[in-house]
């Protein structure tokens, strides 16, 4: 039961049932050429049977080629990332070996579960990390994967959680891990076969809805905003700091354009329309996903046991 009071008026009680929240950590689309696409945000207890069932349902549909985009995922569960190679790896195959103090590296190979052989490349950043990298070392080493993007962020760590009787834990690194070739690509990371950049645009710092800028306004956000303007096919002028006549002009067609009402005046909602224009434009026009569909284009393959 939740008491619950707004400003200065009389609080009240709300009665709630609680529940599990199923957080998802794969998200899957499938487009008319019948490449998939799937994007793990990170390696969790449930992550594995997520993308398999994805990808079950995928390759009913027709599915020609697998695109794994691990851009952005910091790691998570090692068992994780071995499932997930587990689906890739011929049987026998090095995943990965692990090295504990003082001992040789012992090998993980792949098991005798089903395998999807067909066209893959993997998508990587340099904010891609240890299970990530795990997985993107796996799938290019035993599974002849296209690595693609730019190189990750190199952990080659693995740490336990120890937990104390007074409710603290203790987290310390027990091991590294090696590709399945013995590689460490701690401090280094994985290096992409084809390096692809994101856009300028791709970090454009935010623009803040709340603040007004009228012709003759100078402020950094500006440049911003004027840069979105451009890459969205208008013409603000020289991308600046200062909020021109020849900017104005540029936003007001864009109002216009976006049935927005026409001030010529950056703020509220205009800002807002302009930033989700930019990060769906980046959305679509992804080089780097854009590229790992070009490798995998025209070919063909089905799953097999």
């Amino acid at each position: 039961t939740l008491t619950i009071q707004r400003g200065e008026a009389e609080a009240f009680d709300i009665t709630i049932v609680r529940d599990d929240i199923p957080v998802e950590t794969v998200y899957g689309e499938l487009d008319e050429t019948g490449i998939a696409h799937f994007q793990i945000t990170s390696f969790s207890e449930n992550t594995a049977n997520e993308l398999e069932t994805l990808i079950a349902e995928f390759d009913k549909q027709g599915m020609t080629g697998i695109i794994l985009d691990v851009r952005q995922n910091p790691g998570g569960y090692l068992k994780a990332a071995i499932d997930i190679s587990n689906l890739f790896v011929e049987a026998g195959k090095n995943i990965v070996q692990i090295q504990e103090k003082g001992q040789e590296p012992a090998a993980v190979t792949a098991d005798n579960r089903v395998k999807y052989n067909l066209p893959i490349t993997v998508l990587i950043d340099e904010g891609s990390a240890s299970a990530s990298e795990i997985l993107a070392g796996a799938l290019k080493e035993s599974a002849g994967a296209t690595i693609v993007g730019l190189t990750s962020f190199g952990k080659g760590t693995m740490q336990e959680i120890l937990y104390m009787e007074d409710g603290a834990n203790l987290k310390f690194t027990t091991g590294k891990w090696l590709t399945p070739d013995g590689n460490w690509v701690n401090e280094k990371g994985v290096k992409p076969d084809v390096e692809v950049k994101y856009p300028d645009y791709a970090s454009l710092p935010y623009v803040d809805p709340a603040q007004t800028f009228e012709a003759g306004a100078t402020h950094p956000m500006i440049q911003t905003a004027e840069r979105i303007l451009e890459v969205l096919g208008y013409n603000p002028g020289e991308v600046d700091t200062t909020f021109t006549d020849e900017s104005a002009d540029a936003l007001k067609q864009y109002q216009e354009d976006q049935a927005l009402i026409v001030t010529g005046v950056l703020t509220g909602e205009t800002t807002y329309a302009l930033m989700d224009a930019i990060s769906e434009k980046l959305k679509t026009d992804d080089p780097q996903i854009l590229k790992a569909k070009e490798l995998l284009g025209g070919n063909k393959a089905s799953s097999e046991e």
